[in-house]
């Protein structure tokens, strides 16, 4: 962050100067709720909720036997956010021929690359990282966010990575699990401990023959960015996140406040105090001694109006609202099923599209690095030989929303009869395996068995070229 952002930040919204050890420390918890919020991490997710219910509820008893409930909206917006992955981009490489083991290794690595996508979506910037696993003969990744990591830059450049450090457990001389931590520059590696102090690299990674050299030259990470930001990793989709909390508490209020809706008990003369007063059929409450001088005894339950349809209907709007600020169409955000046309849904969805449409050209420059950074791994680890081919270009596939079956056959006949597409393209549309030579087969044999089975008449061509059953 520099100097003028956190001076406004610190002086002007927050009203106090903060450390920059304090904002480090916001900011880290911020992306840590925005994680297992879209991991689904359950128990962090709880801590988060008990400490935003702990702020709002001061009756201890009443925050005990508020019921958790929790509906996390996070994982299906951010699904809904990224549609560049839901068709495999076609990817150009400089060697027109691989090999099958390269072939194997890729087509294996890009499943990976939608699950990027998102997390870059939820934390704005993540480091990947890399490693060769020679039990399986495939790539295995490292993802880091700004909670699990911390990023040097230089003075001058908030993109520009000097030194990268992040932890890991690890297993210690007695057995024990500790952290360490790694650093890496472009020239070295070495680790430290929870005091700073530096250890031997060689026995945390079992390894006599590691050194402090960085065998890359270059930190092992690259970087998926998708907005800029004014600091290394920017702030992703804090007020999605922090929206969807706040619905949570006030769900959890909600469903308090129905538990409650028998009401209050309120009794007059009833000879009990509040502390020895319960309820139950075979319980009965005896009132003796009563004086005629005296208030009746009365026992009533008092029900306050505790407008619970009010939240629901405030809940429903803020998940709009949400969806909505995000690119996402408030249909989507609905509860209610509205059917629409393929078309519909596309004008519908104009800002998510255009959104993805950014996202792409930050994609390409991440998957152009991360394959240079796999050629680097493949070779430090002696994994499988990409030193004679690179990523020349990525064509991403153009996202189209489900369509009727009557928009499909309307669109299939309009080009088939200007010569745009034959029977064979809807075949592999419907069947992505098959090759031209495979569908043309296919279609042959189903039109021979529709004349033999009577449903078709063969055409002149077909009775001059049909060999007759011996």
């Amino acid at each position: 962050m520099d100097r003028f952002t956190e001076t406004v930040t610190n002086d002007i919204i927050l009203g106090k100067k903060k450390s920059e050890s304090e904002v480090k420390a916001f900011l880290d918890t911020q992306a840590l709720k925005n994680w297992a919020y879209y991991n689904e991490e359950y128990y962090t997710i709880l801590q988060f909720i008990n400490y935003g219910l702990g702020l709002i509820v001061t009756n201890k008893v009443a925050l005990e036997a508020m019921q958790r409930v929790i509906v996390n909206d996070i994982p299906q917006m951010v699904d809904n956010l990224c549609l560049v992955y839901q068709n495999q981009p076609t990817r150009i490489y400089t060697k027109e021929t691989l090999s099958e083991q390269q072939n194997e290794v890729l087509n294996a690595t890009y499943q990976y690359f939608k699950e990027f996508h998102r997390l870059a979506k939820v934390m704005n910037t993540i480091l990947v990282r890399p490693i060769w696993n020679e039990k399986t003969k495939q790539f295995d990744f490292v993802k880091l966010g700004r909670h699990f990591a911390t990023a040097i830059t230089s003075d001058d450049n908030q993109y520009d990575l000097e030194e990268l450090v992040y932890g890991r457990e690890v297993k210690n001389s007695k057995g024990e699990n500790e952290i360490v931590y790694f650093h890496w520059t472009e020239d070295n590696v070495w680790v430290t401990d929870e005091n700073e102090n530096e250890i031997s690299i060689s026995k945390v990674l079992n390894d006599e023959k590691a050194t402090n050299d960085n065998p890359y030259k270059r930190i092992p990470f690259s970087v998926l960015r998708l907005k800029e930001s004014n600091d290394f990793w920017g702030d992703g989709m804090t007020i999605p996140v922090n929206a969807t909390e706040a619905n949570n508490l006030k769900l959890i209020d909600a469903f308090y406040k129905e538990w409650l809706s028998f009401g209050y008990p309120v009794g007059t003369n009833l000879g009990i105090s509040a502390k020895e007063f319960s309820i139950a059929p075979y319980e009965p409450i005896m009132v003796d001694n009563v004086k005629q001088d005296s208030l009746n005894p009365n026992l009533q339950f008092i029900t306050p109006d505790h407008k619970v349809e009010q939240d629901k209907a405030l809940i429903d709007w803020t998940r709009k609202a949400t969806g909505t600020s995000q690119g996402l169409s408030a249909s989507s955000m609905s509860q209610d099923e509205t059917a629409m046309s393929g078309y519909a849904k596309t004008i519908d969805n104009l800002p998510l599209l255009r959104r993805n449409n950014d996202d792409i050209e930050k994609l390409k420059v991440f998957e152009k690095d991360l394959f240079e950074m796999m050629k680097l791994e493949s070779k430090v680890s002696k994994g499988v030989s990409l030193d004679d081919i690179s990523l020349k270009e990525v064509i991403y596939k153009r996202y189209e929303f489900p369509k009727s079956t009557d928009e499909i056959w309307n669109e299939r006949r309009n080009k088939y009869e200007f010569n745009l597409e034959s029977e064979i393209d809807w075949l592999i549309q419907e069947r992505p395996e098959l090759t031209e030579e495979q569908a043309k087969e296919i279609l042959k044999s189903n039109r021979l068995l529709k004349i033999e089975l009577g449903q078709s008449r063969p055409t002149l061509f077909e009775q001059v070229n049909t060999t007759p059953n011996a």
